[in-house]
């Protein structure tokens, strides 16, 4: 089981970009099952099992996966902003005394 990042492949995500609307369309009007959530674990539990830890503990590198540095990034940018701001405010009131 791979951890970290994903090795991108250009291939992959061209199919997956360019794999069109009336394909899934198809699907879901001749297969009751396609798109439903959960049906993975009826068809095929370790084959969701092992996607299920593998999304988990991997991350990618793509726009289309949110960010590249975590969730929690823009909370990092303004807490250093906001520490940057402070220090400016300590050392111009110790400046002047």
């Amino acid at each position: 089981m791979k951890i970290g990042p994903r090795t991108p492949n250009i291939k992959k995500r061209i199919s997956a970009r360019t794999t069109g609307a009336i394909n899934r369309k198809i699907k879901t009007s001749t297969s009751p099952l396609y798109g439903q959530k959960g049906i993975g674990w009826v068809k095929n539990p370790k084959r969701a099992a092992y996607n299920s830890l593998y999304n988990k503990i991997t991350f990618g590198f793509g726009s289309d996966e949110g960010c590249l540095f975590g969730c929690g990034c823009v909370s990092i940018i303004v807490f250093i902003v906001m520490m940057v701001f402070i220090y400016n405010i300590i050392s111009t009131i110790l400046s002047i005394n």
